[in-house]
């Protein structure tokens, strides 16, 4: 999540209400939602732009990975076991299926 400090949340909702005002004041103008994160994406650091991407898709489970899904200058160390019992390996069910194998073999 990206934050906008200081007086640049101001600015940029000042930007955004001008942009706004203007297409309402034209009658049957639509709201360009491109010029939207265009300016928004004024006020955002680089990694956390938002896409305007359309080949990018954004809804469901699983989602095509775009350019600004790339996360600069953030680090995050992960603690955590991958596999069940929050273990980081499968050193358990090799020895399990070894010990099947062999087994099997020893009965064949």
């Amino acid at each position: 999540m990206a934050l906008i400090r200081d007086n640049r949340g101001q600015l940029l909702a000042s930007n955004l209400s001008q942009y706004l005002a203007g297409a309402a004041n034209t009658a049957g103008t639509p709201v360009d939602t491109n010029e939207l994160v265009r300016i928004v994406n004024q006020f955002l650091g680089e990694g956390e732009q938002i896409s305007s991407d359309l080949t990018t898709v954004t809804n469901g489970i699983y989602k095509k990975f775009g350019a600004i899904d790339k996360v600069t200058n953030r680090t995050e160390i992960v603690t955590s076991g991958i596999w069940s019992g929050d273990t980081g390996s499968l050193t358990t069910f090799i020895h399990h299926l070894y010990n099947t194998i062999v087994l099997l073999v020893n009965i064949i």
